[in-house]
């Protein structure tokens, strides 16, 4: 038996992750803290993945922890060596995943990790070993963040700590924002269905260069989009879920250190060629490619709806279109709308519509024109979307059936086109042509995934 015991489970990805590598059945098994100690002592198991709230409490019941997972605190992985229950932390490797796919180095800088639980340990003892000059623990609680900072000192080794000047306990109140040069979150704050919330605000830090938050849903939250608007590289947590359970699954399928188990996964999986590394980056593609929402924007009469009809039949993936569920909404025409209630009330109507949506994974969601008049639209459609931009000369623009068709001539699109199209280039991660071959934009939005993390 194979799985992941926590609780609670409702949102986890980690059975589609385990089940895609293919290797074995994989169980969700949410458990109070009775039945979580009943089942780690019965040991009728063959490997699991252990999370929140279990992380540290289960680390007693193991024969033997690794050294990773004794300086982290926390247990994520059990499996057996012979007849021993064997306890591990892939956290760590999959959050140096996260990092170095994002481009973020630590060394020299000041980090100030916002959380103080396990997550936070394995954040701050990367970030550590990674050269970070300070690291600064902030959590609601002072009591919490000090009893943070004083296991991650009690780990310290000397030989290691030359250029390194400490950690720092504070609340959020207390930050030192003017000295802060990265920002990790491992707080469940911005996590779905809260996706609108926040801890701190970016503008507060003038030094920051890079941004984390190993939160995976969404796969953009709230702060690491206000640091990709800032042009800061930053990531959400889906590449350390894929990395720590690519690495998980060695380990749970014989591995009795990190190389071995690396060595075992890759030699199941991997094509000619082909290291641990690049099986990880193969799979992370692979899931974001199930899951990520491919949005369509553009001026009205650029063929978004067209698009968005071929791109379900290639993908598979349900399409949203706006328009459409808010005229079966309101029960009457969107030019209908726009004439008896207004552009205002329209645009309110969508943004309910995209809420809604951009919550939701593996969509093709087909936006109006209109998107770009609401600024909030952006991080709802890109905490879980890569967004296109459908380019198309307004004087080729249809207006034939477009609710714009009547109202206005060609001037009155020119106009809108100078007010919208700025936008539609700033929001968008993929621009490319009205008539592009729907194929040709999936492996442009393939390619795109590869290089970018979301």
């Amino acid at each position: 038996m194979y799985g992941l015991i926590g609780s609670p489970l409702s949102h986890s990805y980690s059975h589609h992750i385990h089940e895609m590598f293919g290797l074995y059945e994989f169980s969700l098994m949410p458990m109070n803290e009775r039945e979580f100690k009943k089942f780690i002592r019965k040991r009728d198991f063959s490997g699991l993945c252990i999370t929140i709230p279990y992380k540290q409490k289960v680390m007693k019941y193991c024969d033997v922890i690794s050294p990773a997972a004794e300086e982290i605190g926390a247990v994520n992985t059990l499996y057996f060596n012979g007849d021993k229950l064997c306890g591990t932390n892939t956290d760590y490797y999959g959050f140096s995943y996260m990092a170095s796919k994002a481009g973020i180095s630590f060394a020299g800088k000041t980090v100030l990790v916002m959380g103080s639980g396990g997550t936070c340990r394995t954040a701050a003892t990367y970030a550590r070993h990674s050269g970070a000059g300070r690291i600064v623990i902030a959590s609601r609680s002072i009591k919490n963040a000090v009893t943070a900072t004083k296991e991650l000192t009690s780990k310290l080794n000397p030989c290691e700590i030359e250029n390194f000047t400490g950690f720092q306990a504070v609340t959020y109140d207390s930050i030192p924002f003017e000295e802060i040069d990265i920002i990790v979150n491992t707080t469940p704050v911005g996590m779905y269905p809260d996706n609108d919330n926040s801890l701190i605000d970016l503008d507060k830090f003038p030094k920051l260069s890079g941004v984390l938050d190993v939160i995976y849903n969404p796969a953009q939250t709230k702060l690491v989009t206000a640091a990709i608007k800032k042009a800061f590289p930053a990531s959400g947590g889906f590449p350390m879920l894929i990395a720590q359970a690519a690495l998980g699954a060695g380990f749970m399928l014989g591995g009795s250190d990190a190389q071995q188990a690396q060595q075992i996964f890759t030699g199941r999986l991997a094509a000619k060629g082909e290291n641990f590394n690049d099986l990880v980056d193969r799979f992370y593609s692979k899931a974001l490619t199930d899951t990520v929402n491919i949005v369509l924007v553009g001026m009205p009469g650029c063929g978004k709806s067209v698009m968005g009809e071929e791109l379900g039949k290639l993908t598979g993936k349900t399409v949203i279109d706006v328009n459409n569920v808010i005229e079966g909404m309101d029960e009457m025409s969107v030019s209908d709308i726009l004439e008896t209630k207004g552009e205002e009330y329209f645009v309110s109507r969508e943004t309910e519509i995209i809420e809604n949506a951009g919550k939701q994974k593996g969509k093709i969601i087909v936006a109006d024109s209109t998107v770009v008049l609401n600024p909030n639209n952006f991080n709802l459609l890109k905490q879980n979307g890569i967004i296109v931009y459908l380019r198309k000369p307004t004087i080729d623009l249809e207006k034939n059936g477009q609710l714009l068709s009547e109202k206005y001539n060609l001037e009155a699109l020119r106009a809108m086109a100078r007010q919208r199209k700025p936008y539609y280039r700033q929001w968008s991660d993929i621009k490319c042509a009205f008539n592009i071959d729907p194929q040709r934009l999936l492996n442009e939005i393939t390619e795109y995934i590869k290089e970018k993390p979301l």
